[in-house]
């Protein structure tokens, strides 16, 4: 993911970082694990890194140990709770969120996922936060379907793709911790998505498969 990394750390640079961002890509590809790690970056006191392709939250600092924490006031995730949809009430509480001052001085950050779970009270809703963004608050919208989201809501979000990664790429990585397996094998059962292969391949697959 480091073209995409670098492409929003550019437009950070030249402060023209959209206030609203569409996350797509199949699931399992790690789209939420991405727009967290860059959400604690845009919310850390002391970045580190000198460019584009290296840039990355401190971890040591106030806002770090909040945003690990889960407790971050600037940090709204929302997602499914009581239901498989985004319900309207959580967007209600997001815009609300969104019209106060940023506690800690900085940014404000939502992230949603999965995007295609609004229904269309809750994406009605959203819009109008997307229309009238406040001062330095961002919105990432994660989503494994882009079709399924209202045309409208997909309009006023810079798109940012995230295309199966090559598998040269992907193996080493999931080899580094991997304690035995066939992990080619799994990754082309994932159909590419790395985090696929860790969340829902366990060690007793191989014996599961043979039997079966």
């Amino acid at each position: 993911q480091t073209s995409q990394r670098i492409h929003l750390q550019q437009q950070l640079d030249q402060q023209r970082l959209p206030h609203a961002l569409l996350l797509s890509g199949i699931s399992d590809i790690g789209k939420k694990e991405f727009a967290l790690s860059f959400a604690a970056q845009l919310l850390c006191r002391k970045p580190e890194g000198d460019n584009s392709s290296n840039r990355q939250a401190c971890g040591d600092c106030a806002s770090c140990y909040l945003v690990n924490a889960g407790s971050h006031p600037d940090l709204r995730v929302v997602r499914p709770e009581e239901s498989r949809l985004i319900r309207i009430e959580q967007i209600r509480d997001l815009i609300h969120w969104a019209a106060q001052t940023s506690q800690q001085g900085g940014a404000k950050i939502a992230v949603l996922y999965p995007g295609e779970r609004m229904n269309v009270q809750s994406a009605n809703a959203l819009l109008k936060c997307l229309e009238e963004p406040g001062a330095n608050t961002y919105f990432f919208l994660i989503t494994d379907q882009a079709g399924r989201l209202l045309p409208t809501i997909r309009s006023r979000c810079q798109a940012l793709s995230f295309p199966v990664p090559d598998a040269d790429q992907v193996l080493p990585w999931l080899q580094a911790d991997a304690s035995d397996g066939n992990m080619s094998l799994l990754l082309n059962l994932a159909n590419g998505a790395p985090l696929r292969v860790i969340n829902h391949f366990d060690a007793a697959f191989f014996a599961r498969r043979q039997k079966i």
